[in-house]
């Protein structure tokens, strides 16, 4: 495997224990989620003109629009505060 694809399955490995993590899921009210991305990982996700953007954005976005009932909060940090946030329990 190339370090560009397992980097990104860790990504997104991350990003799926941060989801599975933050609760319960219900259909009748919207549920928030803090998710924890690196603002630095182009094309996974970046700054551009002060807004988050990139892959995982994208595909998360994507997932709030087809389920209707969460909302995801994208919290741009570094790659150490990511892994801070998940064993604070904040992200």
């Amino acid at each position: 495997m190339s370090k560009h694809r397992i980097r990104f399955s860790l990504i997104l490995t991350l990003i799926l224990i941060t989801l599975t993590a933050c609760g319960k899921a219900s259909s009748q009210n919207k549920n928030d989620y803090q998710v924890a991305v690196s603002s630095a990982s182009k094309p996974l996700s970046y700054t551009e003109n002060g807004k988050l953007t990139g892959y995982e954005v994208d595909v998360l976005k994507a997932v709030e629009k087809e389920l209707g009932n969460v909302k995801f909060n994208f919290n741009a940090v570094s790659q150490t505060a990511e892994l801070v946030g998940l064993d604070s329990k904040k992200v």
